[in-house]
């Protein structure tokens, strides 16, 4: 048999095994700076959506023993909402990290052992449970607590940016905010749009945001090697074929502050800018997003816009009714507002046009 001890006051388990002694050490989450102490050669958490976020911050770092073979870390849980165990099993990997890390998601009715049936046993057990929490409970998908504004589903509008983007037409989606600015890029087919990248910058301005995405639109050019289809054969015609649908409260600044946002575009070499007259009311641009979504007519790079996904999968609403919005990182906003500017900019995308809202096109060339 295997030798082993267990030391009650220390909560360490001691077992002997090839003729080598080890410790299995039992802790709990509710003091996180006690974590810190031992070097591990693998950690496993339980309930690991429930922990506090000290937990993810100290565990990690202590997988470093230099005796073992195999260093693992491991987490097990149902997906409660969009804490640190929501990010790590679905936020953006390191390229390191690329085939020495796995999510496994599990179903309830994966367990071919349930009596009488996996499925009558889910009928039986949690046939009264709310569509979110049947997700989140039955087929272990993460999400948020109480109700989501947007229609987003990972699996189905999740897509890796397998053509050239430039091959569409190029559309940006400007949320102006100087603590956290956030624009998403699109290229457009048809009536489908394909979110392929994103910039989120914090304490920038309009030009060093313009100047970014330039230079992000010449990168996207070398790596698909291809001159840009209709677009001319240059970064600059490129930008001058580009539309921008920017956030119309930019121009509450002061008198004069969107005609300099616009003009901090132009100088950096996006000439195309669409903005709205008035302001877009919020009810309306969520429907007009969520009916694009429901039609598939819209698809996200989940890597390559982690800002973007964050917000379509954990905005919630409000007391009053109306989408949350936080402070600083905890703002959830700014890369949604984004996109629903550009698609409330296209007319032909709208769920309903409120009387009063009228387009205004301002090109520069």
């Amino acid at each position: 048999g295997v030798r082993w001890g267990y030391h009650k006051t220390e909560h360490v388990l001691r077992f002997r095994h090839d003729d080598v002694w080890s410790r299995i050490h039992l802790d709990s989450g509710e003091e996180p700076d006690k974590l810190v102490g031992p070097t591990l050669a693998a950690v496993l958490i339980d309930e690991a959506g429930k922990q506090k976020p000290g937990v993810w911050e100290k565990l990690p770092t202590r997988v470093r023993h230099p005796g073992a073979r195999v260093l693992q870390f491991c987490a097990f849980g149902t997906p409660e909402d969009f804490g640190p165990f929501y990010q790590w099993c679905e936020g953006p990997w390191d390229e390191a990290e690329r085939g020495t890390r796995r999510v496994v998601h599990a179903e309830t009715t994966d367990n071919i052992f349930l009596p009488p049936s996996p499925e009558e046993y889910v009928r039986k057990r949690f046939g009264q449970l709310s569509p979110e929490d049947f997700d989140r409970y039955v087929r272990g998908r993460f999400v948020p607590l109480g109700q989501r504004v947007y229609a987003f589903d990972r699996r189905r509008h999740g897509r890796t940016t397998v053509m050239d983007p430039f091959r569409g037409e190029i559309l940006v989606g400007c949320d102006f905010n100087f603590g956290k600015m956030c624009w998403v890029i699109g290229t457009r087919q048809g009536d489908h749009i394909h979110f392929f990248a994103e910039l989120v910058r914090h304490r920038t301005t309009t030009w060093d945001q313009a100047v970014a995405l330039v230079d992000l639109l010449r990168r996207q050019m070398d790596r698909w090697r291809h001159r840009p289809a209709g677009y001319g054969s240059t970064i600059e015609e490129a930008c001058q074929m580009m539309t921008a649908y920017v956030d119309p409260s930019a121009r509450n600044r002061s008198v004069r502050a969107y005609e300099s946002d616009v003009e901090q575009m132009k100088r950096a070499g996006v000439r195309r800018v669409v903005h709205e007259d008035g302001i877009i009311p919020v009810r309306d641009r969520v429907s007009s997003f969520n009916w694009r979504l429901r039609e598939d007519f819209i698809t996200v790079d989940i890597e390559a816009c982690p800002e973007l996904v964050k917000s379509l999968e954990m905005q919630g609403y409000d007391s009053s009714g109306e989408p949350k919005k936080g402070e600083g990182e905890a703002d959830l906003s700014g890369a949604i507002d984004a996109a629903g500017y550009l698609v409330w900019g296209i007319p032909t995308w709208r769920a309903s046009l409120p009387q009063g809202n009228s387009l205004t096109y301002s090109t520069y060339v």
